[in-house]
């Protein structure tokens, strides 16, 4: 029987995740609260997402760095529909320069707003999946 608008679609478990060898540290991190970018030491740049070759200049010279986890809003949405609650993806530029795409959380959706400072956090994800990146207002003291 298909789904229908006032039939909820049925449940499916997420598969587990398959974590690759070339993001094994990153996830080693997040699960520690740490957020790693890769540095390529050709030229002298940060990326993100977490792959071998430098996405610029092509060079394998990269190494994994701790980033400090502090941004602004460069974009957001909030997904009201197909989900089973509302949530806000938002996209945030790093101070390290990459732009990197989170959950907005401990913030109301009328008080997300472009520009606005951030700090990358990990929640949990789904059972056998590593945590996944979030972002929270930055305030002055850690929490």
């Amino acid at each position: 029987m298909a789904a229908t608008a006032s039939s909820p679609a049925p449940a499916q478990p997420y598969p587990d995740f398959v974590i690759q060898p070339d993001a094994a540290a990153y996830f080693e991190a997040a699960s520690q609260g740490r957020l790693l970018l890769k540095f390529c030491g050709a030229c002298v740049s940060c990326h993100f997402y977490p792959r071998r070759l430098c996405p610029f200049c092509g060079s394998a010279e990269t190494e994994w760095r701790e980033s400090k986890g502090r941004g602004t809003i460069y974009s957001f949405t909030i997904l009201r529909r197909g989900t089973p609650e509302p949530f806000a993806p938002v996209y945030v530029r790093l101070e390290e320069g990459p732009i990197v795409v989170g959950k907005a959380i401990d913030m109301s959706f009328e008080s997300i707003a472009i520009g606005q400072r951030v700090r990358a956090v990990f929640v949990d994800a789904a059972p056998n999946h590593p945590p996944l990146l979030a972002f929270r207002p930055e305030t002055d003291s850690p929490r």
